[in-house]
């Protein structure tokens, strides 16, 4: 009788352990397989989350947004859509329409001294051209962008436009169809303004639609320049990066740090927008807001190393 009973409380855990696993088998057959890879991948997507949240921890930026430029893959992300002051970052943009507005490079404009006098009273900074001077449009352009010339910038926004103000005009209706949502410019050289703002995520797409410009990529990677001899300049003008000048400072070669641009004001801080390449891939990293003090003027490009070695 025992043995009977023994034989018949088996035979029902069989049972039970079978209808267990068949209903389990029922369901998981059921289940969509995007939602059985999402169930199986949880703990390892866990694991990559946890690993790029730290890419951006720690930097003296109050700013900052990494993207893969590859795929266009947002990687990071640091309070990326506050409304900043943009300083020199703004000359991205400023490049970007004078490009797409030019047809002409080797074509030639002069510096007007009304452009200068008022430079100087901003106390903005240089590529050197003088009043007067006829310089060349191409010259202007990676006078603006390397040594983030306010007479270059002014310069050009007349040639292109007739005035700066028209000129912005063109700058905003850029960035509204590029949909920066953060971004507003009043001038084409980002001297501080209440009105003149962007963020971190608007500078990051901004540059990834730029460097799609060859000219664009050309200009933005170039680390020295040597302009037209002119009457005023009659060997011309060596124009270095002013982020090459940094890095050679620090003994840094520019091997990760393909290009970029810097940008500071006392409102804006240090700056950087640029672009990275890191074991094959590139990646675009913009960086708003590290402090700023005559003893330190560096926190905008230690803070791309940064990065450069967590990747």
């Amino acid at each position: 009788m025992r043995r009977k009973r023994k034989k018949h409380r088996l035979l029902s855990i069989t049972c039970f352990l079978f209808s267990v696993l068949l209903v389990t088998t029922l369901v998981t057959n059921q289940l969509p397989q995007k939602l059985i890879n999402a169930i199986s991948n949880q703990e390892l997507e866990g694991g990559r989350q946890k690993q790029t949240l730290e890419l951006l921890d720690g930097l003296q930026s109050s700013n900052a947004t990494l993207v893969q430029l590859d795929n266009d893959t947002p990687i990071e992300s640091k309070d990326g859509d506050h409304r900043v002051y943009p300083a020199s970052l703004t000359k991205i943009m400023t490049l970007l329409v004078a490009l797409e507005e030019i047809n002409d490079f080797q074509a030639t404009t002069k510096i007007a001294p009304y452009t200068i006098e008022y430079i100087q009273k901003m106390n903005a900074s240089v590529a050197g051209f003088q009043a007067h001077e006829e310089v060349r449009v191409l010259d202007l352009l990676y006078g603006l962008q390397l040594a983030s010339g306010a007479e270059c910038a002014l310069t050009i926004s007349e040639y292109v436009a007739g005035t700066e103000e028209h000129f912005v005009d063109k700058m905003n209706a850029k960035a509204k169809k590029l949909q920066l949502e953060n971004t507003h410019f009043t001038n084409c050289t980002g001297l501080d303004d209440p009105n003149q703002y962007t963020s971190a995520n608007d500078i990051a797409k901004l540059l990834r639609y730029a460097l799609n410009n060859q000219d664009f990529r050309f200009i933005f990677t170039s680390y020295v320049y040597q302009s037209t001899p002119s009457d005023a300049h009659p060997k011309g003008i060596l124009i270095s990066s002013t982020l090459s000048q940094k890095l050679q400072d620090m003994q840094i070669g520019n091997e990760t740090i393909l290009g970029g641009k810097t940008g500071t004001t006392d409102n804006a801080g240090l700056c950087l927008a640029s672009l990275l390449r890191v074991k094959n891939q590139e990646y675009v990293l913009v960086t708003l807001g590290a402090p700023y003090t005559n003893d330190d003027t560096y926190g905008n490009v230690m803070d791309a190393i940064s990065v450069v070695n967590r990747l």
